[in-house]
């Protein structure tokens, strides 16, 4: 096998399926045990529903009545539909179809990088999570170690490649403070997850525990405040801003 090869199927696709342990993990720490039968879960960009279903593999209280998932292409949608309930949406142009205030929970796990048009999708987030919810957050790290060494010698970061698509970077220090604006979100905690080049295992998990800032990817624990504000969310500032781009 190539070592471009090598990289692809056992490294990067090892520290991916990682990153879903990791992230499941992180969700079922902060959700009631046992969960109550009321309890909503919402995951925005579930796929094929496939990795949502598995953040929740060891815990049989948490089934797929308490899960809504939103996806864009609709094949996927379809798929995920037969697992749980899911509405085909474009998160970038249209509002999300739930009420205010209607989740416990709302998952977002590698999906904003793909996004130019992420104001909208963070107040939606935002406004169908109660206030007290929990927002699970992830996107790859733009200022990972191996993406730093990439730029140093004149390369395209890996986790934004021109032909590849993602069309946003993030690193961990812009990522909070685009999801903290105006403090409708507070900060939680947050978990590291994989260090290129090892495989995941116990050499990685401490690579990245001491290296926070350098791992592959990032992932966000975030509270909606419970008192309302006034101030501007991250749609109005985008609408206020007038930038020139568009979406």
């Amino acid at each position: 096998m190539k070592l471009k090869d090598f990289w692809a199927h056992q490294i990067r696709e090892a520290t991916h399926l990682d990153l879903i342990r990791e992230f499941g993990q992180s969700t079922q720490r902060m959700i009631p045990d046992p969960i109550p039968a009321s309890f909503r879960i919402l995951d925005c960009g579930c796929s094929d529903g496939q990795s949502t279903l598995a953040y929740f593999n060891s815990r049989p209280d948490i089934t797929p009545d308490h899960i809504s998932g939103i996806e864009g292409f609709p094949d996927l949608a379809r798929r995920c539909s037969e697992k749980f309930n899911t509405v085909t949406l474009d998160i970038e142009t249209e509002e999300f179809p739930f009420a205010d205030e209607y989740f416990d929970v709302a998952l977002c796990n590698q999906v904003f990088e793909h996004l130019k048009q992420i104001f909208l999708p963070t107040s939606e987030l935002y406004r169908t999570l109660k206030p007290g919810g929990i927002l699970v957050w992830s996107v790859p790290n733009g200022g990972a170690w191996h993406n730093r060494i990439l730029l140093l010698a004149g390369q395209q970061p890996s986790c934004v490649r021109i032909l590849g698509p993602h069309v946003r970077l993030f690193t961990i220090k812009s990522a909070r403070k685009f999801l903290t604006y105006n403090q409708h979100f507070q900060p939680v905690s947050e978990i590291a997850s994989g260090f290129y080049p090892f495989p995941p295992g116990n050499l990685n998990r401490l690579a990245s525990r001491i290296f926070p800032s350098m791992a592959v990817y990032t992932i966000f624990i975030l509270r909606k405040t419970s008192t309302p504000t006034n101030l501007p969310n991250w749609l109005d500032w985008v609408h206020a801003a007038q930038v020139q781009t568009l979406f």
